[in-house]
């Protein structure tokens, strides 16, 4: 597990407050925490953070940088087509 995702673990693992509320702030790579959710044995404390940590940093986030007019700025981009999302007609 990469140590950024280890320390969020770690916090939140170890915190008394609102664990749903605190995850939500954390910013990690998706791919980072998707890897470890993976890898974590189910049933255990660190699985159930991983998955909490994993729904608010979902893969399909992405943030891109809109060019034009005076100033460039960056946004969030929500809505992203996956692969296994596409229909074929």
């Amino acid at each position: 597990m990469k140590p950024e995702v280890q320390a969020a673990v770690d916090k939140l693992i170890a915190s008394y407050g609102d664990v749903k509320r605190e995850a939500k702030a954390v910013q990690l790579d998706a791919n980072d925490v998707r890897e470890a959710f993976l890898k974590s044995t189910v049933g255990t404390v660190e699985h159930y953070v991983l998955a909490l940590l994993h729904d608010n940093n979902p893969v399909g986030k992405m943030t891109a940088t809109v060019i034009g007019g005076k100033k460039s700025k960056a946004v969030l981009v929500n809505d992203v087509v996956l692969p296994d999302s596409v229909i074929e007609d």
